[in-house]
């Protein structure tokens, strides 16, 4: 009983997933799928660009010319 107990210790002791991966690898080895398949799956394929988007923009504000300003020149005093 208290060898079980240890192996359960040991089983759970480990990475979160490497004993029941290891004794599945024991179990049901991998097999190397037939040259030339397509892939699936996995982590960091290549992604398709994605698709283009419509750009709408606002029509441009009407530009309405101001006329200068005109400032009133101060008066100098005669000498």
């Amino acid at each position: 009983m208290r060898c079980l107990a240890g192996l359960l210790l040991l089983l759970a002791g480990g990475c979160s997933t490497a004993p029941l991966a290891d004794v599945l690898d024991f179990a049901c080895p991998p097999r190397m799928p037939p040259p030339n398949t397509p892939s699936y799956g996995g982590v960091a394929i290549p992604q398709s660009a994605p698709p283009p988007a419509a750009i709408i923009q606002p029509p441009a504000p009407a530009v309405v010319p101001v006329p200068p300003i005109e400032q009133p020149v101060p008066a100098v005093p005669p000498r």
